[in-house]
């Protein structure tokens, strides 16, 4: 009889994991909702929960993980047409009734005010599920699902805010980006890890709303020595993430409180020759790399930078009470 219950080893080797308790801290993703998120939802979150814990034994289990996760998600989005009293039936031409297609579901929640981020993530989910559900063979990619299952649990979370909130957010944004991206092609020195960083592409991206305060997301990209080298070999690094509060613009100087250590965060604006001579050498060897060399470093930083702002939302928005959905919009 086969012993289900030995780690798999791809674990405890490719993956360098220590034991249980290691794997349950890097692969097991609770289940973070708002109290306005379907109760059906949460509870079925459940079954995902265990499964990522359970493919400890069995790594290709984690595969079943996002297809869980995208089941749940089909399921999220017609009770949340049915809480906007959206039907999920119509009539055809020949006057049949018919269940509506998840696209058209997803397309319809524009009528009740969502804007097109939120549209658009709910159709990228939907285009995830049906190459999931459609295989083409027999092979799996286990841990690396993992990449989806935040993103997943905070399109869920912001289907079932009220839409309005999500204009409103996403259109003060909009606002805050044209006042704070200023900076153009200054250089500035980032005090980092005791050494004193040239980074360039100073970059407000993301206002996020906290139940206390509100987290301004920024990011900057460092200023190589051997950018070209670096980069023909895929060597990309990644680009400087901040998350900020207290944030303040003085005589072209960036001046903030780092959300996590609480510490006083500066990037000062270069004005030496040095540090210009240094970045004007980084953006022509920039210039000097092939198109596939650039499109493949843009990839990674989007990815860096995409990916630590769905681990942020994920832990910070969505475990205490968020504004429900008030009555009038089904009305």
């Amino acid at each position: 009889m086969p012993d289900y219950y030995t780690p798999d080893p791809i674990w405890l080797t490719d993956l360098k994991i220590e034991n249980q308790d290691d794997y349950v801290k890097k692969y097991v993703i609770k289940g973070n909702f708002h109290s306005g998120v379907h109760e059906d939802v949460i509870n079925s979150f459940k079954t995902v929960e265990y499964l990522m814990a359970h493919a400890y034994y069995h790594w290709q289990m984690y595969d079943q993980v996002l297809a869980k996760l995208l089941s749940i998600f089909e399921m999220a989005v017609k009770l949340r047409s049915k809480e906007l009293d959206n039907p999920l039936q119509y009539q055809d031409r020949s006057d049949e009734t018919k269940d509506k297609e998840l696209w058209r579901l997803i397309k319809e929640l524009k009528n009740f005010g969502y804007p097109g981020f939120v549209i658009r993530d709910l159709h990228w989910l939907r285009k995830l599920r049906n190459q999931e559900s459609h295989p083409d063979g027999h092979h799996f990619a286990g841990a690396i699902k993992k990449v989806a299952i935040m993103p997943g649990i905070n399109i869920i979370n912001r289907l079932f805010l009220d839409p309005n909130k999500l204009t409103l957010q996403i259109n003060n944004d909009t606002q805050m980006r044209r006042d704070k991206n200023i900076f153009s092609n200054n250089v500035f020195i980032h005090s980092y890890d005791g050494k004193k960083i040239l980074v360039h592409g100073l970059e407000f991206l993301q206002n996020i709303e906290l139940e206390s305060t509100n987290c301004e997301y920024w990011k900057a990209n460092p200023i190589l020595t051997d950018t070209y080298e670096s980069f023909s070999r895929g060597s990309f690094g990644s680009p400087f993430r901040f998350f900020l509060t207290n944030v303040r613009i003085e005589n072209g100087n960036l001046l903030a409180t780092d959300f996590h250590s609480n510490e006083f965060v500066t990037l000062y604006k270069a004005t030496d020759e040095r540090s210009l001579q240094a970045y004007q050498k980084h953006v022509e060897e920039l210039e000097r790399l092939e198109p596939i060399q650039k499109s493949a470093a843009e990839s990674s930083y989007r990815h860096h930078l995409n990916s630590h702002l769905e681990e942020f939302v994920y832990i910070n928005c969505w475990t205490s009470e968020q504004e429900i959905i008030p009555d009038s919009i089904n009305e």
